[in-house]
């Protein structure tokens, strides 16, 4: 009887047992993370959307560092076997990325790398990003996790029962109709929160910001020179539809080298609070500032200045805007601190603006960077037959600089002047140019210090003749000019112009000088040796090397002509 109890208690413990598995099991599976993505428009979907889940996710308990608002961030990512072709391939049309990880079985180097990608993505990148990723799509016939069903004319829609991950959504190409340039623009969205569904206004425009130096991307003048900065960026055409106003706002920043100008039509406007620029809609008549926008610039503490021009009101004072360019204008001086060669002295800019018609959120433009270029080169005066770091350098030479593309007359051409100041022996003279030759201070000479070398900066390319007007003490000066070219190649085509496959950017610069030598590198130097131009060629550069030279050559002449007549007299005898 005993035996038959523990059978039968054995059996219900058994059914229990898989009865609390079967119910845990469908606790877990009511459990599982989904979620919804809601698509809003203001004009009304044209047709179908498409979804395509490019990554799933798993997502953890928060740790103790985590956000405290219930936000989930302990998320890893898994890459769809569908879509690991778009991060590795080399074919045009993929993201370009050309991973070679793999994911396996122990690792997720593939999914790590390409989720970490687009996490870095600026928003204008992240909906670049999103447009390639669409058309590769629809090109490689890539099944849509969802598509909408009767969404045409409506303005929002919902994606129900959603696993978590990063979601492709790509509406009808006909979408593009309601934007100013008339593009598609597909987006990518992250569900990883169950609890808090994603609702995403699908954007009309994306501005971009276009900017010119001398209507250039890159230009290079002289320190002192005087360069024209021109933004423009193209207002939203749906502008009218946004509810809660609409933001745009240029913010600009100027390198060191660089000092605003306040006022480009007044050159007796100073200070950076009367910084006034040309703002213009589609081309027309100059906007009145504090009336039309507001224009602050601000010296930062390393040097830079900060631009911010915003407009006021614009739905309400210039509803003519919408789809329209607005086009800022101003100036900047290249100053002592400029940066010489590639580096250059860079000037960056960013159109903020609303992206949402139902609120205040506003997303910033990748920024777009210009460069002003100037030059320099090292004289290095020596003494010796051979020219390297070991020769010897002589100090007390001076000299005068002019720019000409033909040698010029020195006894009626005008010398550059310099800011010069005086180097050691162990540190070079500076000659720094600037623009204002009238500026108090500058002079027209240089003189080596002992260490030999003088530092020119601050030259736009050209050509540059060099006179040695005195050399040092005991040594003779060079008996001609030697000319310097500095060569600056800028990427254009064949017409000197930029185009799609063309930047403007500076791609190489060097200088030649004498007989085709070159000089490269960021501080080329024109070794600078004097030689004497009679009919005799004299060794090193004159001084007490041509005194000895001569003392041996008459003892070398006189005990020959010795040696002749007493071997004469022996013949005689």
């Amino acid at each position: 009887m005993q035996s038959l109890i523990k059978k039968i208690a054995a059996v219900i413990i058994a059914i229990a047992t898989m009865l609390g598995f079967a119910g845990l099991g469908a606790t877990t599976a009511l459990a599982a993370d989904t979620g919804t993505i809601t698509v809003n428009t203001v004009k009304g979907f044209t047709g179908e959307l498409k979804l395509y889940q490019m990554f799933s996710a798993t997502v953890g308990a928060n740790a103790d560092s985590d956000t405290t608002d219930g936000t989930k961030t302990n998320v890893s990512y898994t890459l769809k076997n569908e879509w690991q072709s778009f991060f590795t391939s080399a074919e045009d049309g993929a993201a370009g990325t050309k991973f070679t990880e793999t994911d396996t079985d122990t690792s997720n180097a593939l999914s790590d790398k390409a989720v970490k990608y687009i996490q870095g993505l600026s928003e204008t990148e992240l909906a670049n990003f999103a447009n390639v990723a669409q058309k590769w799509a629809a090109d490689k016939a890539i099944d849509a996790t969802k598509t909408s069903s009767n969404a045409t004319n409506k303005k929002t829609y919902v994606f129900e029962q959603l696993g978590l991950g990063y979601y492709l959504i790509a509406p009808d190409a006909g979408q593009s109709a309601n934007t100013v340039d008339q593009s598609y623009h597909a987006l990518l969205v992250t569900l990883t929160d169950a609890e808090k569904n994603v609702s995403i206004q699908l954007k009309h425009e994306f501005p971009t910001i276009d900017k010119t130096v001398d209507d250039k991307t890159a230009e290079d003048k002289n320190i002192g020179d005087t360069v024209s900065y021109k933004l423009s960026s193209t207002v939203a055409g749906d502008m009218m539809d946004y509810t809660e106003g609409y933001v745009f706002t240029f913010h600009d920043t100027l390198s060191k080298g660089l000092d605003l100008v306040p006022n480009a039509a007044d050159d007796t406007v100073t200070g950076l609070t009367n910084f006034a620029p040309t703002v213009k809609i589609n081309n027309g008549n100059a906007l009145d500032k504090d009336t039309d926008y507001t224009a602050t610039a601000t010296k930062n503490t390393d040097g830079t200045t900060t631009i911010t021009v915003a407009m006021i009101d614009i739905q309400n004072k210039h509803p003519e805007a919408a789809g329209k360019t607005i086009t800022v204008e101003y100036s900047a001086k290249i100053n002592a601190d400029a940066v010489t060669g590639t580096t250059g002295n860079a000037n960056s800019a960013q159109i903020e603006y609303s992206n949402d018609p139902t609120s205040n959120q506003t997303g910033t433009s990748v920024p777009t960077e210009v460069k002003v270029h100037t030059f320099e080169f090292t004289l290095d005066k020596y003494t010796g037959r051979i020219y390297n770091e070991s020769s010897e350098r002589l100090g007390g030479a001076t000299f005068k600089i002019y720019k000409s593309d033909s040698k010029p007359d020195t006894t009626t051409a005008t010398a550059l002047k310099f800011n010069v100041t005086a180097g050691t022996g162990s540190a070079a003279t500076t000659a720094k140019y600037d623009a204002n030759q009238q500026a108090q201070g500058l002079v027209d000479t240089m003189t080596t210090p002992a260490y030999g070398r003088i530092v020119v900066s601050g030259l736009a390319a050209g050509i540059y003749w060099i006179e040695e007007t005195a050399a040092p003490d005991g040594y003779n000066k060079l008996a001609d000019l030697v000319k310097v070219e500095i060569k600056a190649t800028y990427d254009v085509n064949d017409q000197g112009q930029t185009d799609d496959t063309h930047t403007g950017k500076l791609t190489s610069w060097e200088i030649s000088y004498g007989d085709n030598n070159k000089g490269t590198g960021e501080h080329p130097v024109v070794p600078v040796l004097n030689v004497n131009k009679s009919n005799l060629t004299l060794p090193s550069t004159g001084g007490m090397g041509t005194i000895l030279f001569t003392v041996f050559g008459v003892l070398i002449v006189a005990l020959g002509t010795a040696w002749y007549v007493k071997s004469n007299r022996k013949t005689a005898k």
